[in-house]
């Protein structure tokens, strides 16, 4: 493949780590031409898992986050690559053409995306070109003016938990490994990459409490244990300090964070509980939570929140008093 600017060859092989982390880092490890070289043929190529190993790299050495990048972020924004290419075909990924992000952010809301995605899509497109210029592969910047447009929807409308019928389905079917992540987001109000990075070191069962490291914005916080988490994390397989809690068949951490979201998919049809996602299992703490103390303050430090006007949103899903009094009319 040859460079319309002439420069001739370029070196697209693929790197020979197998780990998708490492080959993202060794974006940054490229001598600057050759990291360059490989982002414009990338564009030219419109090679999806070239374009988003770069997003990778400069997320992981460049972003704000760095290294602690979570792994449904990078996922996420693998995602916004593959709808960028899908949604642009015309356009030249070098020199997009004037008002090509606008064009963009239109078709992903004609296609009936909802708010959220919109907004996260256009997050991934905009570091995707952060990234291109840090290669100088490009100077363009086609979504420096382009907003996502404001959800009318309230957030408590967005995503609803699950039941505690429906916890305690899952957990009743679930094998011991499974059962021991639905309850770490469901009672313990972990994220699901935190949960998928909390090592056994983390447990302390003795004193009935874990401990988060890679929280979200990179805080860490204590969590108490139910007596039901408690319980299902002693009978858990493997316990060595630096082994994941929740580990793929292998034993290993999981490489890729949507085999766990198959698993609880296909543990929802199997309990016939509607499938939401792992952050509706978080949402369920905070509700229970919000319910039997009434205090949001709680609700904040159980969940990890900064802030907790954050916690609000469990005070509305636990209220059942609107439900009570329509009831019976």
């Amino acid at each position: 493949m040859t460079n319309e600017g002439g420069e001739g060859q370029y070196a697209l092989a693929p790197f020979v780590s197998k780990d998708p982390r490492e080959r993202a880092f060794a974006w940054a490890a490229l001598p600057a031409d050759e990291r360059r070289r490989r982002a414009v043929g990338a564009c030219q190529e419109r090679d999806h898992a070239v374009l988003a190993e770069l997003l990778a790299g400069y997320l992981l050495t460049k972003g704000r986050a760095r290294a602690q990048v979570s792994p449904h972020t990078l996922e996420s924004y693998s995602q916004s690559v593959t709808s960028l290419l899908s949604l642009w075909p015309e356009e030249q990924l070098l020199h997009p053409s004037p008002d090509a992000g606008d064009r963009y952010a239109g078709a992903l809301s004609a296609a009936s995306y909802s708010a959220a995605t919109v907004a996260s899509r256009l997050a991934g497109a905009k570091a995707l070109y952060r990234a291109l210029r840090w290669t100088r592969a490009t100077t363009a910047d086609p979504f420096s003016d382009v907003r996502a447009p404001r959800d009318p929807t309230p957030r408590h409308e967005r995503r609803f938990p699950y039941s505690d019928a429906d916890v305690s389905a899952l957990v009743g079917i679930a094998t011991p490994a499974d059962r021991v992540l639905v309850l770490l987001c469901a009672h313990g109000g972990l994220r699901i990459a935190e949960a998928l990075a909390l090592q056994w070191v983390d447990v302390d069962l003795p004193r009935g409490r874990l401990r988060v490291t890679s929280g979200k914005g990179r805080k860490a916080r204590t969590v108490s244990l139910s007596a039901t988490l408690a319980e299902a994390l002693r009978v858990a397989p493997g316990t060595h300090p630096q082994a994941p809690v929740v580990a793929g068949r292998s034993g290993e951490a999981y490489a890729d964070p949507t085999v766990p979201r198959r698993r609880l998919r296909r543990l929802c049809e199997r309990a016939g509980v509607t499938y939401m996602g792992f952050h509706s299992l978080r949402h369920s703490a905070g509700t229970r939570l919000a319910r039997q103390t009434g205090n949001l303050q709680l609700v904040a430090a159980h969940l990890g929140h900064a802030d907790v006007s954050t916690a609000a949103i469990y005070a509305k899903w636990s209220d059942d008093t609107l439900k009570q009094a329509v009831r019976d009319w």
